[in-house]
This record gives structure tokens, C-alpha cells and sequence, in this order.
């Protein structure tokens, strides 16, 4: 019996080295690729297609579920679902077991018996307190809220509550005291309020200095000493890559994002009848457009294509990441009494870079069966914050009778539509 085994393994030594050394190695590539586990902290976190608030949600992952993560990106994991799937998380939303996040800033606490807690709301659990003078490292912020490094672990803290400072002792890189304006056209505002006055605007690259914080501002002063503030996701501790706004001599040559006014639980404007809302009409709209574009040849980019919400702060972001040649968001309006206005307004921002693009496609609405009311400046996010040539365009008064017995009819549509086309083919000339 030993004779026969030993004759065995002189047979088939090869193949059992072979199968030995796979094994091996296969087990210590295993030991050698074990991720890091964070758990769930949020009720429920969206799994994105990229690192970004504006990619599609491929999925969801709830309180205290642990998940290894693949990659870190910009603040982003990225993550393996069940079914195979990769996708990416936003790491505010973890608690993850080890902290291995660069610091981006330092802050002082403003103000004895600061509460340092769990999670960024006022009802979360307490993990520390700090006294007035303290210093934090700050990680990351949003809307009011910083996360911070503390005793190794990581907590939040109100943005009142502490100043950013020059002292970089415990930060020697990516200080915001050396910041730069990520996008184009990016605007100074006298004060923290979006409605507040616009001192100026700024070119991409340009230099900053971080003098202070409120909510989601940056206090800030550029390279004339003009003092104001910039929203703080339009400002990078690194120098971004540089963008040139330019207008194509074609409109097949042309990216457009299509912005279909409201979505899911936001129904928008509702008509007469109180059965139909703004929200169905803007997106037959946009789906009709963007078949018309496609067919000359435009890139097309909806920031939605279904009955689902997004913010207006995603469909911001989204349309700056794309960097499109026009950014054009349907809408249908209201007025407070029924039947008491009609007819289409394109809106405009910027008399710079969206009025041009304003006129050229209102002029085409002048042979439509509703009044053309022509430009207006418009106040509005959407607006406000993209960085490229963007209008807004009511379609008619929803709540009108004859308005909205036009929109409903599909050779309407199809009129309308022609008329923003050709519009657009006029503009990139």
C-alpha cells in the first residue's frame, strides 16, 4: 500500500506542485487584499454609479449594514453589492473602522461647552465637549455641519460654532488658506444668501483666501481684496484643470442637458381640473426635445427621464460635471387666479452668457398659438449656479385653460419642440 502511494506521488508530483503553489498563492493574495469594513450609519445610504451626487442610484444600503470597500475617491467608497454590482457611497454617511481621511483644514471653537456629536443634527448623541480656544481638524463639510477628527474618532460639529485659522501646525497640506475657484463664472456674494448682491464673478483657477465660514460659505477674500462669499463646493484645495467655455459653429457638435421641470413627490404647478400637474407635461416635453436633438446629432443629457425627484442642487451639479454647450429646464407656470395670464417665458441669468441663448430661442415662439411674453432675468437655482449658457423656459400657464389645452395635444408638442430647435440651431452658428 505505501509502495503505491509513494509511486503515485513520483507519477504525479508536477501537478500536485503545481496545485500546491495556486493554492498558496491564491490564499495569500486573499490575505494580502482583505479591504477595509465600514458600517451604515444613515438610516438609508445610496449606492451612485460614480462618486457624485448627481450619478443614478443603483441601490440602497440600510442602518448597520458592514460592506468592505474597494476604492476611496473624492470622498466616495466604492463598494460591491450583492448580484456583483460596484457602486460608490458617500463616506460622511459611514462610520468606518479605521480613520485614514487626509485633513483638509483646522478650525478653532468659538464657544465654551461646543457639543461634538455622533451624526450632524442636534438630536444625535453627544461624543464630546469642547471648550472656547480648542482646536479641531476639520475632514469635511456640509449644509451647516463639519466632520472632525477628535480622539481619533469622528464626529460633527455645528459650523457656528468654530472659525477656520491660518494655523496649519496640524495641517501642513491642502489648507483652504490656499484655495482655488473650481468652475467658471463662479459668483461672490456680499453676504452668505444666495439672493444677497453679486459683488463679482471669477474665472476658474482663480487664487483665494479662506477668512471664514458660514453655513455653506466660505468667507473669502481674491487677489484684489474683494471680501464676500462663494459657496464652498465651488472652491478646491487643488488647482483644477482648466475649462474653456466655447460655442460650437454646429449644432451636431453640441452637448445639451434637457432639465424636465419637478418629478416624483414634487408635482409641480397643478391645472384647473386639479387631476393634472406640471411635472407629467414638463418631461413629455424634454422626451420630445431631446428625440429631435438626437436626430441632429446632439448629445443629450436629462437630469431625469422618469417620474423620480432630484434636487435642484443635482440637477445643478450634474449639468456642471457634463460641462454642456446649453443647459435649457422646462417648466410650465401658474399664476394665482385661473385664467389669468398665458403664454411662454424663457428665462436667463447671466446677460453675458444665457441672454444670447434666451433670445434665440424666444424669438421662435412667435408663431406658436399662445403669446410669446419674451425674455425675463430669472432668480433661480438651477440658473444661478450653472456655470455654462442656461434659460428657463415656462411653456405656458398650466392653470389657463387655452395654455393647457395646448400643451396636451401632441401636435403641440412636436410644434414646440421644432421651435426650441430651431433656436438652438441659430445660436451655434
Amino acid at each position: 500500500m505505501i509502495k503505491k502511494i509513494v509511486d503515485f506521488f513520483k507519477k504525479n508530483y508536477t501537478n500536485i506542485f503545481f496545485i500546491f503553489i495556486i493554492f498558496f498563492g491564491f490564499a495569500a493574495t486573499y490575505a494580502l487584499a482583505v479591504p477595509k469594513v465600514v458600517r451604515i450609519k444613515a438610516k438609508i445610504v445610496n449606492v451612485r454609479t460614480g462618486p457624485m451626487l448627481s450619478y443614478n442610484v443603483i441601490g440602497q444600503l440600510k442602518s448597520d449594514e458592514q460592506i468592505p470597500i474597494l476604492q476611496e475617491k473624492n470622498g466616495w467608497y466604492l463598494v460591491r453589492l450583492n448580484g456583483d454590482k460596484l457602486g460608490w457611497i458617500a463616506s460622511w454617511l459611514t462610520d468606518a473602522t479605521e480613520i485614514d481621511s487626509a485633513i483638509k483644514t483646522t478650525g478653532v471653537i468659538n464657544t465654551n461647552q461646543t457639543n461634538v456629536r455622533l451624526y450632524s443634527n442636534t438630536n444625535s448623541p453627544i461624543i464630546k465637549i469642547l471648550n472656547q480656544g480648542d482646536k479641531i481638524n476639520i475632514v469635511y463639510s456640509k449644509s451647516s455641519w463639519s466632520q472632525i477628527i477628535i480622539d481619533g474618532k469622528v464626529g460633527w460639529v455645528n459650523n457656528r460654532l468654530f472659525d477656520l485659522t491660518d494655523d496649519s501646525s496640524n495641517n501642513n497640506e491642502n489648507t483652504l488658506n490656499n484655495a482655488y475657484v473650481l468652475e467658471p463664472n463662479t459668483k461672490i456674494h456680499q453676504n452668505p444668501d444666495l439672493n444677497s448682491p453679486v459683488l463679482k464673478s471669477l474665472k476658474q483657477r482663480e487664487k483665494l483666501k479662506v477668512i471664514g465660514t458660514q453655513g455653506n460659505f466660505y468667507k473669502i477674500k481674491d487677489a484684489q481684496s474683494t471680501e464676500g462669499y462663494v459657496i464652498s463646493k465651488f472652491v478646491t484645495t487643488e488647482i483644477p484643470k482648466p475649462i474653456t467655455i466655447y460655442r460650437p459653429k454646429s449644432l451636431a457638435q453640441t452637448t445639451i442637458v434637457i432639465d424636465a421641470g419637478h418629478g416624483g413627490n414634487d408635482p409641480g404647478a397643478q391645472a384647473n381640473n386639479g387631476r393634472h400637474y406640471e411635472k407629467k407635461y414638463t418631461l413629455l416635453v424634454a422626451r420630445e426635445l431631446k428625440a429631435k436633438l438626437a436626430q441632429r446629432g446632439v448629445k443629450v443629457i436629462m437630469t431625469r427621464d422618469d417620474d423620480n425627484s432630484v434636487k435642484l442642487e443635482d440637477r445643478v451639479l450634474m449639468t456642471n460635471q457634463v460641462r454642456p454647450n446649453a443647459f435649457i429646464s422646462l417648466h410650465l407656470d401658474s399664476s394665482p387666479q385661473a385664467n389669468q395670464a398665458e403664454g411662454i417665458t424663457t428665462y436667463y441669468y447671466s446677460r453675458k452668457d444665457d441672454l444670447p441663448l434666451a433670445q434665440s430661442i424666444s424669438t421662435q415662439f412667435k408663431h406658436l398659438k399662445t403669446t410669446n411674453r419674451g425674455v425675463a432675468f430669472g432668480n433661480y437655482e438651477v440658473l444661478r449656479d450653472s456655470f455654462y449658457p442656461s434659460i428657463l423656459i415656462e411653456l405656458g400657464y398650466i392653470n389657463n385653460d387655452h395654455d393647457f389645452t395646448l400643451i396636451k395635444k401632441p401636435y403641440y408638442r412636436e410644434q414646440l419642440t421644432s421651435k426650441i430647435v430651431d433656436g438652438l440651431a441659430n445660436y451655434f452658428k
